[in-house]
């Protein structure tokens, strides 16, 4: 062979080396800013599974804040119940005022057909008995 087939052989030696360097380049750049890329990714979601973690114990506390106040205001009713029923047993004023009958105008208030919705409950009030004339309305 001689010299020039052989420099060039050369040179196409150098030539795919370089080639070959260029690319293993470009694909080790990628490759760093994939992994920085998933690095921020993993940072990010740590911080929001901390923050989800600190809602958390925040939302357990507060509940059971929640249950606290709940109980004592269960607490608080049923002495408030048991306190009016001692009221209405004890006092004999109390008692006559609630065996007394309530007036006909409340009583009907009470007589409304169960609602089994928004658009029933809205049609009963839409449509109110009719008024009668202060001669033949019940006495209270």
């Amino acid at each position: 062979m001689g010299i020039v087939v052989k420099v060039l052989l050369s040179l196409l030696v150098v030539v795919l080396l370089g080639t070959t360097i260029i690319l293993q380049r470009t694909s080790l750049i990628a490759e760093k800013q994939k992994n920085t890329t998933l690095t921020n990714e993993k940072a990010e979601r740590d911080q929001t599974i901390k923050q989800l973690q600190a809602a958390e114990v925040s939302n357990k506390k507060r509940l059971a804040q929640l249950q606290t106040e709940r109980n004592r205001i269960s607490a608080t009713l049923s002495e408030r119940e048991t306190f009016i029923e001692n009221l209405h047993h004890d006092n004999p004023l109390i008692q006559s005022w609630a065996d007394t009958p309530l007036p006909a105008a409340i009583v009907q208030l009470r007589q409304r057909p169960a609602a089994t919705g928004a658009s029933e409950y809205h049609s009963e009030l839409s449509q109110p008995p009719p008024l009668h004339p202060a001669s033949s309305q019940p006495n209270n």
